[in-house]
């Protein structure tokens, strides 16, 4: 099956709104609103884990994750005057709703259909404190409009063993003569469908160079992002964890199939991994089951973003259409 661009980027990028209305813009800011489109996550890692036999795997590229680099600045201000306007933000809007004040929430906003402040007035902003750290970062910008990334989270315990808890996702705000707010008009959800796409490519080229060459040609493509945009910056780790995770994974003509592994690393000690990679489909069953020959080292509050190749031999759906994908990322950790 082939994907076009937008439609494979649609699934990449995993927002119900991206392409939508402006009646959905709510759902695109993570942090007010619609809470299915966080992303809640919990693990626990265990001291240590067994080492399975290491299977064929071929052509290991390591690319580090290149911090995203916005396309267009509209406006001479930093990245991080953005995000400490943003933070600002978002405390002056939990206070405001907390408070029952609207009419200092709904200034917040810029360009945005009211009946979408009014349900982002009565969200539950206070669900934050629970998570005793946050972070983010500029993924890119836009005639004024800045694609936002962020996490909430909480880690409990010392790697090995701990327990994190996150809250990811993303914002959309427009910057103007000093003030940042809210954005989720028509034209912000128009400028975040292509900036996010943009971003995206951009990103996967570079770790995957010709990406943007083949991508239309492509067999089949899964996402695993579910709104955790972190990868696109090697710089954002959640501080004292480590999580190895599936990005992305798509299948070539020939039938192999490319993983895009994101390695992010928040303790203060260098960590080697032997990964293990299962990845099911919910119709066709197993579709990869494999360790990887190679032994990833992610030095200390760090991550990144490695490829590998599984060779068409080794994928036991063979070319069959995937479906719904559910993977499984097993590290053995030194």
């Amino acid at each position: 099956m082939k994907h076009t661009f937008r439609k494979a980027l649609s699934l990449l990028l995993a927002a119900c709104c991206l392409f939508g209305t402006v009646g959905c813009a709510a759902v695109m800011e993570r942090l007010e609103g619609v809470a299915p489109n966080d992303t809640i996550v919990v693990e626990t890692k265990p001291a240590g884990n067994s080492v399975g036999a290491s299977s064929a795997q071929e052509k290991q590229t390591a690319i580090k994750a290149p911090a995203a680099q916005a396309p267009e600045q509209h406006t001479q201000v930093s990245d991080e005057r953005i995000m400490d306007l943003y933070w600002d933000l978002f405390d002056e809007a939990c206070s405001a709703s907390e408070n029952g004040d609207y009419e200092t929430f709904k200034s917040f906003y810029y360009d945005t259909d009211e009946s979408v402040i009014q349900n982002d007035f009565g969200y539950n902003w206070r669900q934050y404190d629970e998570y005793d750290r946050r972070d983010g970062f500029v993924a890119g910008s836009r005639d004024g409009y800045y694609w936002i990334v962020k996490t909430h989270y909480i880690v409990s315990g010392t790697y090995p063993n701990y327990r994190r808890n996150a809250r990811d996702g993303y914002s959309l705000a427009h910057y103007e003569n000093g003030n940042l707010q809210f954005a989720y008009g028509e034209e912000a959800t128009t400028i975040l469908n292509q900036l996010s796409i943009d971003i995206t490519m951009d990103f996967f080229e570079q770790v995957s160079p010709g990406f943007k060459n083949w991508f239309n040609d492509v067999a089949n493509f899964a996402s695993f992002v579910n709104n955790n945009y972190l990868f696109l910056n090697s710089d954002m780790v959640y501080k004292g964890s480590y999580d190895v995770n599936l990005v992305a994974m798509w299948q070539m003509p020939n039938g192999d199939v490319k993983l895009a592994l994101i390695f992010m690393n928040g303790t203060n000690q260098n960590i080697s991994s032997s990964i293990r990679v299962t990845v099911t489909d919910d119709a066709l069953g197993t579709v990869i089951d494999e360790w990887l020959d190679e032994t990833v080292a992610t030095r200390a509050n760090h991550s990144q973003v490695r490829m590998f190749t599984i060779p068409a031999s080794s994928v036991k759906t063979g070319m069959k259409t995937w479906g719904s994908m559910q993977c499984d990322v097993h590290t053995d950790n030194k």
